[in-house]
């Protein structure tokens, strides 16, 4: 018999143990599709009570972690290139993760990867209950370059992507189980533009993986207060049995 799969909307947000290094450029890595570029988690987490620096983090990147950062403050912006950063895995998703640093504190990062015409977007926050808060040895890049910017002074100036509803979802194998993970591509409205599937125990469950992802609704995000494009990572997790 069948049994239901669980749709579970989360964004990947575990942060991961361990030294790494940026794989390289020959590494194997298939080209990458410009429609999904995009298309993962990417946060950024403030350190404790130091305002002028964050943690930022891409999970599962088509690409190494390598362009551009901006960081924005209140009425400043500071600017940087990505020249390392730390690899890690954890729970089967590949983070790619530094700290940015700046003269001032910083309400929200940018980033702009050299291989997309795609951009990052994500507004600071606190780390939260489902992140890991283990210490992580990631190098820094402090940003420069300092320029002025309009205050964002909306009630709600930074929001991340959300999923709001899922559908019922029947699992179409019973001996194949496991967590699919999609890279959801959503645009301004959180609509679902493109999909690719991040990981899978087992193809045969992929389809049925993104008929869900791409039938459910989503929250759209926001940065400095304007509606912007951004990735969300759908998770189901289809139980044995």
């Amino acid at each position: 018999m069948r049994g239901a799969a669980r749709a579970v909307s989360l964004c990947v947000v575990l942060a991961c143990s361990g030294a790494g290094a940026a794989f390289a450029a020959d590494s194997g890595q298939p080209a990458v599709d410009p429609n999904t570029a995009c298309a993962t988690d990417f946060n950024v987490i403030r350190i404790g009570s130091e305002p002028n620096a964050v943690i930022v983090q891409a999970f599962d990147l088509p690409a190494p972690f390598t362009g551009t950062i901006t960081a924005y403050g209140h009425d400043t912006k500071w600017t940087g290139t990505v020249g390392r950063w730390n690899e890690t895995t954890w729970y089967g998703a590949r983070e790619s993760s530094l700290i940015v640093q700046a003269n001032g504190p910083i309400e929200g990062v940018e980033y702009a990867p050299a291989w997309a015409s795609c951009t990052f977007h994500a507004g600071a926050h606190a780390r939260g209950g489902n992140e890991d808060d283990r210490d992580v040895d990631r190098p820094s890049l402090i940003v420069t370059n300092p320029a002025p910017v309009d205050p964002a002074t909306c009630q709600v100036p930074y929001r991340s992507p959300g999923v709001m509803r899922t559908p019922d979802i029947t699992s179409p194998r019973s001996d194949v189980h496991g967590a699919v993970r999609v890279a959801v591509a959503l645009d301004e409205q959180g609509a679902v533009q493109f999909t690719r599937v991040v990981a899978s125990p087992g193809a045969v469950l992929n389809a049925t993986a993104v008929q869900a992802a791409r039938q459910s609704t989503y929250r759209a995000a926001v940065f400095r207060c304007l509606p912007v494009s951004a990735g969300y990572v759908f998770t189901i997790e289809f139980p044995s049995g």
